[in-house]
């Protein structure tokens, strides 16, 4: 599952709109969301949590917001909130590495 979450990231990352276009006519957004939001303890390596913040940054920086998914615009505040998370968990792997 980790690897199909960083690669579903990684595709919003080369290009939203296609990724959300397809994610949709499978009629699966909300599951993809639930079950990609439900599964942010499971990434621990920086390489992981860097494909996830790239991802979940694309989503963010989305030139048209109001094309979001209704699925998705209910969850901005929790997207911003898991960014968040990600990047505070990606400084203390990083600063763990470096010791």
């Amino acid at each position: 599952m980790s690897s199909i979450l960083q690669t579903l990231a990684m595709c919003f990352n080369n290009n939203v709109i296609v990724t959300f276009e397809l994610i949709a006519k499978e009629n699966q957004m909300l599951a993809v969301f639930s079950d990609w939001l439900g599964t942010m303890d499971t990434f621990k390596r920086e390489p992981e949590l860097r494909r996830i913040i790239f991802g979940l940054n694309a989503i963010l920086r989305m030139q048209n917001p109001e094309s979001l998914p209704q699925e998705v615009k209910g969850q901005i505040g929790v997207i911003g909130l898991e960014l968040s998370k990600l990047c505070v968990r990606v400084d203390t792997v990083r600063r763990k590495t470096l010791k």
